[in-house]
């Protein structure tokens, strides 16, 4: 895939596609939308390079999540090297690492994390971990440890919860952080970084609460 983007003209298809899904919506653009924004006057560009919608969308995931599980590989190899394979709090910080440093750069590299929250909105799984794809392999192993480590009650659950509310949080923040006038400042990120961890591990380490403790619904039918 990284081969065929060293062509400019895909690489501009994908970027252009990339930024539109993020502020639009992506069902709301068109492959012709995409194709004349990109400046190619022949609206079958897209297709020629792509060969449709659902490819450019895989397209975008492999592009922008293979440097992506690269450094969450990292983090969990330096994760198991210092004994911490059963710490909640680092392997959540492994997870969430690689998101937030995009918030470090450019604005037009974190359109991805927009595409991404889409994708978890309309429950298209299979487009974002599609089985056996390299691109995925660092989430798979962060989740497996994760498992181990965490009581096995709702634990399937309680990490849907944390993928809805991460990929939802850093989307807004790469949201609000484009439309500023000036850039975050890196103690920001690192701030707002740390707060969306201990949130997370502490949903993930929260005691189940029995329906007899409901403090509101208790007494509900």
């Amino acid at each position: 895939m990284h081969d065929k983007l060293a062509n400019a003209t895909t690489l501009r298809l994908l970027t252009t596609a990339e930024r539109l899904f993020a502020e639009e919506g992506i069902d709301a653009v068109s492959i012709r939308r995409i194709s004349s924004e990109a400046g190619q006057r022949n609206n079958s560009a897209l297709q020629y390079h792509f060969e449709s919608k659902s490819a450019l969308i895989e397209a975008i995931l492999e592009y922008r999540q293979g440097p992506i599980n690269v450094r969450r590989m990292q983090l969990l190899d330096r994760i198991e090297r210092e004994g911490l394979g059963r710490n909640v709090h680092a392997l959540v910080e492994a997870l969430v690492l690689p998101f937030v440093e995009l918030l470090h750069e450019a604005p037009q590299h974190s359109y991805y994390v927009s595409v991404v929250s889409q994708l978890y909105s309309q429950q298209r799984l299979e487009e974002l971990f599609p089985a056996g794809s390299q691109r995925t392999r660092s989430l798979l192993r962060a989740t497996a440890m994760l498992k181990a480590a965490l009581p096995a009650q709702d634990t399937d659950l309680r990490l849907q919860l944390m993928g809805h509310t991460l990929h939802h949080s850093v989307a807004q923040w790469a949201h609000e952080r484009r439309a500023a006038a000036e850039s975050w400042p890196a103690a920001r990120i690192r701030r707002q970084a740390a707060t969306l961890v201990g949130f997370l591990v502490g949903g993930l380490e929260q005691q189940a609460i029995g329906a007899d403790q409901w403090l509101l619904l208790a007494n509900e039918p």
